[in-house]
This record gives C-alpha cells, structure tokens and sequence, in this order.
C-alpha cells in the first residue's frame, strides 16, 4: 500500500529528476559518449586502487611512465601527498558518481578534477536508475570533462562475470581495461577487502565495509576477487603489485 508519505517523496524525486533532465540537456552532446577501447590500444595502462598496499612500494616514478594513469572513486583526492608511491598524474577516473554518505563514492567535482589532469571520466555502470546522478555530472561538468558511459551489453556481460553482481567501480576498471589491446598493464593498489583502505581514503574501516557490502548485497567481493585471478591467469602482459601477490 502507497502511503501519502511515500506518494509525495515520489513526485518529488520525479519533479526533482525532470529539472535536472532540463538543465542537462544543452551539455548532454558536448559531455557524455560512448566508452570505446579502441581508445586504450597499444597503450601502457596502469591502475591505481586504494588499498593500502599500495603504499609497501615507491613506484611514483614508474606509475608516471604509463601512457594512460587510471584511478579511483576518491583516489582522486588523497595521491598528490604519496607521489612517490602513487605517482602523480591521473589521465582516466572511474567513478560511480554516487554522492551519498553511506557507500557512496565520493564528491563529483570535474571542473577541480580537470585541474588534475583528468581527460575522461568513465562511468562503469548502466541503467535508468543512474539517470539522475549522470544528470547532476553533466550540469556541474558544463561540456568541460568527457563522461564515458559502457553500453547494456558491456555492462551485462560484466554482471555475468560476477553471477549477476553488480560490479564495484575498482573491478569494472580492471575488468574494461584488460578487455583493451593495451601494450602492458599495471595493477597497484587492490585486494578486494582483503585488506585495509589506505588512511584518508575512506573515512569507514574494511571490516565495516566488508559488513555493508554483505548486507547491501549488490557487490561480491569474494567473486570480484576470483573473476579477477581468471583475469589474471589468462591474460599476457600484467603487472600486480606486491601486496596483491601476497593475496594470490
């Protein structure tokens, strides 16, 4: 039964969603394409996660001589004072766009992350539900910063990989990117809750974390982790970290 509570919260979020579709529309051309691989190829690619294990190894330099610097959600705002371990450019952010406060994925600030360097932003989910927060990336975005959007189909076939899952925005970096004909791929940063965060990347301990995803149930850490050593066992030419060969 619709409870006037729940009926007037609706037409709110309906009218709220109509307002934003308005003023995305004259940046919706000059902000959002299709994500295309063919942009990776031949490409040295290196991702950047937020695990702390990140930090065992000074590879700041390294990390920097990649063509393409791929990073995080919030890795965006907490590398610039660990360079020599993270390196210091970031070409490509994969983001969830989600805002909220309780798994969220931080801030949407493309116009502050333009000033990082940042030439796209990928976005690795797809759905109508997500019509919303790509609307409120587009207006704060003004045409300024591209914002790659997967297709049903690459979207699905990631979900399958993960027995219906939705995939975090870490794993749909590493599962895209080894789709590229890239020349070689790095990979620092990610041990799928295994271990902790690095110390001001999310303000939530792993084991909260790890507690929330069960209970939310859209993610699998454990088949994100298992997917990514099929990944790993079948592919030529990447790169893991030292913390993440520890866990394999």
């Amino acid at each position: 039964m619709i409870t006037f509570k729940k009926l007037i919260k609706f037409i709110l979020n309906s009218i709220k969603l109509i307002v934003t579709d308005i003023r995305a529309k004259p940046y919706v051309a000059e902000t959002v394409e299709d994500f295309d691989l063919s942009y990776y190829k031949n490409k040295t690619i290196a991702i950047v996660g937020p695990a702390s294990t990140a930090l065992l190894e000074k590879k700041g330099d390294y990390i920097d001589s990649f063509d393409i610097v791929v990073r995080i959600n919030r890795s965006i705002n907490n590398y610039l004072e660990k360079t020599e371990y993270l390196g210091s450019k970031t070409d490509i952010l994969f983001h969830g766009l989600n805002e909220s406060a309780i798994g969220g994925c931080g801030p949407v600030q493309p116009l502050q992350w333009i000033e990082k360097g940042v030439k796209k932003v990928v976005f690795p989910l797809f759905g109508n539900e997500h019509k919303g927060i790509i609307n409120k990336y587009i207006i704060r975005s003004k045409g300024k910063l591209k914002l790659s959007c997967i297709n049903a189909a690459t979207y699905n076939e990631m979900k399958n990989s993960l027995d219906g899952f939705r995939p975090t925005t870490g794993f749909a970096s590493i599962y895209l990117m080894s789709k590229a004909e890239y020349k070689k791929l790095y990979i620092t940063g990610f041990t799928f809750y295994k271990t902790p965060y690095q110390s001001d990347y999310k303000a939530v301990n792993i084991e909260t974390e790890r507690k929330n995803i069960q209970q939310e149930n859209y993610h699998s850490f454990e088949i994100e982790y298992n997917c990514f050593k099929n990944i790993f066992n079948n592919s030529t030419n990447i790169i893991i970290d030292e913390g993440m060969k520890e866990i394999m």
